[in-house]
């Protein structure tokens, strides 16, 4: 049984494997705790600086603020 699509789903009883129908409601009543404690995806951005220095280049000035937006809005590390 080939689970290769959004929610294929199956069980086996007795050795014999069957597929079962399952949709969105029914995966976040079975694993919601375990969706819930996925982390945070990591973004990514490019900041640029002025050669041999440590000041913001003028093209990539206007990230920072998404990158202390980005930072302010994750929620807080639990380790």
């Amino acid at each position: 049984m080939a689970l290769d699509h959004a929610y294929a789903a199956g069980e086996v009883s007795n050795g014999t494997q069957k597929p079962v129908a399952i949709d969105q409601p029914k995966v976040n009543e079975i694993f919601g705790t375990a969706i819930n404690a996925r982390p945070t995806l990591p973004s990514h951005f490019r900041l640029y600086f002025v050669t041999g220095g440590d000041h913001a280049h003028a093209r990539g000035e206007h990230l920072y603020q998404e990158v202390f937006a980005d930072i302010k809005n994750r929620p807080p590390s639990t380790r």
